[in-house]
């Protein structure tokens, strides 16, 4: 009888997860997704961001990212502090990277991207 209970209660607890939504502050937009794995967005034909030169566009994407909250460890190395989702100034972050990895990829050499924060890059 409790074997069964157990049983039907494990079933019914596995059914209830199946069907859960997913958390609102993971990443359910694409972009998100491909800018976490190092794939950056596509730039659009019709993006105001292709008026603007190279160095205007890498200047604004340092910009933004000195209003991402940093931290540091114990060692000193500087690191971005994210809490959630991501802020309001990453869609532009991810936009602007996303035209400097397309003018990169075209044989630009000025929009190679570089880390925004000093220090060594961690490891991949």
């Amino acid at each position: 009888m409790i074997k069964s209970t157990l049983v039907l209660f494990f079933a019914l607890s596995a059914a209830a997860w199946a069907e859960s939504p997913v958390p609102s502050n993971s990443v359910g937009n694409f972009s998100y997704a491909r800018y976490q794995t190092g794939t950056y967005a596509d730039s659009p034909v019709n993006s105001p961001l292709r008026r603007m030169t190279t160095a205007q566009l890498q200047q604004r994407r340092l910009d933004l990212y000195k209003t991402v909250p940093q931290g540091q460890t114990r060692r000193g190395q500087p690191y971005f502090i994210y809490h959630g989702g991501p802020l309001p100034q990453q869609d532009e972050i991810l936009a602007i990277e996303g035209e400097l990895r397309r003018r990169f990829d075209h044989g630009d050499k000025a929009a190679e991207l570089h880390r925004a924060i000093p220090g060594t890059q961690h490891p991949g």
